[in-house]
Parts: C-alpha cells; sequence; structure tokens
C-alpha cells in the first residue's frame, strides 16, 4: 500500500466510524440488512487486519459491536473484502461474518488481454473456495468488465506492466455479465447465511471499465442485465 494512502486506526477510532454509521445510516429504513443485522463491509479487509493486528483487529470489531448494543442499534453483519491468502483464514476469528471481494474478474498475474466469458467462469469456479478457506459465508461478487488504462495518464510516457495499465478484459457484453449474475444468484456457499447478496462492481466505475450506467455501446443494457438477472 502507497503510505500516502494509508489510514492510521485503532480501536477507539474504528468505534468512532461504527458509530457515526449507526447514528446517520444504519436506522434509515431502507439500510440493507443481511440476517437483521445492518451491513458493512470493509475495503480492504486485508490492510485492516495487519494495520491492528489480528488481535487489535479482533477487539475493535468486539468493541464497536458492543457500542452498537449499548446504544440500542442492531448487530453489524461484517463483511471482509479481499481478504489475500494470509488473512483469509483469520477473517472469522477475528470477527467478520462473511466474505466478499469488490472486483473478482481479471487475473493480476495473468496475460495482458483476458477474455470476460473465460475469465468470469474460472472466477465464479472459485468462489466455494473463498467460503472454505474462511470457514464463512461467500457472498459472490460480479463486475461487467475490467479496463482501468483510462487511470494511465497519472504516470505520464510511462507504461509499467501493472496497474492500471495491464490486465484489460476484452469481450464483454450484457449478455455475458447476465449469465455471470445468473451464477452468481444460483451459487450456494458451503456456509450458509440468511439474506445473501450478489456484489457488483459497480455503479459507476468509468475509469476501470466496470460500471452499470448508460454508454453508447449498449444504451441500457448493463442496467437491463441486473434486472433480468
Amino acid at each position: 500500500l502507497d503510505p500516502a494512502r494509508a489510514v492510521p486506526s485503532d480501536v477507539d477510532d474504528f468505534v468512532a466510524f461504527v458509530a457515526t454509521l449507526a447514528e446517520n445510516y444504519f436506522a434509515r429504513p431502507n439500510y440493507v440488512t443481511v440476517g437483521g443485522r445492518s451491513y458493512l463491509s470493509i475495503f480492504d479487509s486485508t490492510f485492516f487486519v495487519r494495520e491492528l493486528g489480528p488481535d487489535g483487529a479482533r477487539a475493535a470489531i468486539a468493541a464497536a459491536r458492543r457500542w452498537l448494543r449499548d446504544h440500542g442499534h442492531r448487530d453489524l453483519h461484517l463483511a471482509a473484502i479481499e481478504p489475500n491468502a494470509a488473512t483469509l483464514p483469520l477473517v472469522r476469528d477475528v470477527g467478520f461474518d462473511s466474505v466478499t471481494h469488490y472486483v473478482l474478474l481479471p487475473d493480476w498475474k495473468g496475460p495482458f488481454e483476458q477474455d470476460y466469458r473465460e475469465y468470469a467462469e474460472r472466477r465464479a469456479g472459485e468462489w466455494a473456495s473463498f467460503g472454505e478457506r474462511s470457514g464463512l459465508p461467500y457472498m459472490p461478487s460480479v463486475a461487467p468488465g475490467w479496463d482501468a488504462s483510462p487511470r494511465g495518464a497519472d504516470f505520464g510516457d510511462r507504461r509499467p506492466d501493472k496497474y492500471p495499465w495491464s490486465p484489460v478484459v476484452t469481450g464483454e457484453h450484457p449478455a455475458l455479465f447476465a449469465d455471470a449474475l445468473r451464477r452468481a444468484r444460483a451459487f450456494r456457499s458451503p456456509r450458509t447465511v440468511d439474506d445473501p447478496l450478489v456484489m457488483i462492481a459497480s455503479l459507476n466505475e468509468w475509469s476501470e471499465g466496470h460500471y452499470l450506467e448508460p454508454d453508447e455501446r449498449f444504451g441500457y443494457g448493463w442496467l437491463e442485465a441486473v434486472r433480468a438477472r
């Protein structure tokens, strides 16, 4: 992680963060819940656990749950986004309730150009393993595409063989996205949860090529794929 993007935290800071969310958002009637608990995800859970350490992360999550209980708020359903291989076995003990991803589509160590159909099917085949290795329910993550090269302007004339220039997913189409959504809806995690969700990245991430908003190529196709699912 770039040090400039690091956000120091501790138990008190995390409790204050959750308290702010509870007081301003959790009580709203349209706030998303899972199993009757307020849904909250941490991106990136790997950095969260690394910043506080496993013991500190466990203490922070437990303290936040106590604060919610003591102040009359419903409990959290806390999702770990993007736990790496070392963090994945820790998230249950730390206090998370489920695992998911932000954009689980490109292979960061794969070729420059990657086919949407192939990689969407490949990623779907990995979903169950995240539940098995974490001991938690896995909520599938589906994206309509991936191409972050528009962000490359920040690099000037350099073309590094990594984000944002590489990889690029090609061959995306609303029909293939709809297929991916159907697989996600049909998926049953090895560990179950009431009211499971399917994560879609994203509504409007134009600069990384995963968005649902209307465009000149497909019109309302991405949104229609979600509606049809």
